[in-house]
């Protein structure tokens, strides 16, 4: 059964901030992940499948016609089964209904099973930040658009 993809509310971020522990070596606080609820630029998603609670979420952010992907965290037990593709996805559409044309994220270099994703996604790597995170690793960064650009 796949999970239910909603938009979080404020009596999630105490689980979000459970997932973002398991699944980053730099943790966002309860505090960052509370102020992107209250801005308006910001959203983040969760999956949800009863009884188990929230698996993963997505964190975005826009502004104008641009979005970044800011974070996907997904339980380290519910891995490997759609979740964060779901996350993505639902996240990609949302981005889309707001007008947004071009998706940023930026991603480590060691971090292969979310590459594989956004490559299947249709990201592409348009240049790498040398030594961007501790202790030393290449950060890439990848776009997808999500309008086409007119042909000239």
């Amino acid at each position: 059964m796949s999970p239910i993809i909603r938009a979080a509310t404020a009596g999630d971020v105490e689980h979000i901030v459970r997932v973002e522990k398991d699944c980053f070596p730099d943790p966002w606080s309860e505090a960052s992940i509370s102020r992107i609820l209250g801005t308006p630029s910001g959203a983040i998603w969760v999956a949800e499948r009863k009884p188990q609670g929230i698996l993963g979420y997505a964190i975005t952010t826009s502004v104008s016609d641009e979005g970044e992907i800011e974070r996907i965290g997904v339980a380290p037990a519910c891995r490997r089964a759609g979740v964060g593709t779901s996350l993505l996805r639902s996240a990609l559409d949302r981005l889309i209904q707001a007008g947004v044309k071009v998706v940023w994220l930026e991603v480590r270099r060691s971090n292969e099973p979310a590459l594989r994703l956004y490559e299947r996604e249709g990201f592409e790597l348009v240049r790498v930040r040398k030594g961007y995170y501790p202790p030393g690793e290449d950060a890439l960064i990848l776009r997808k658009l999500l309008v086409p650009e007119p042909a000239c």
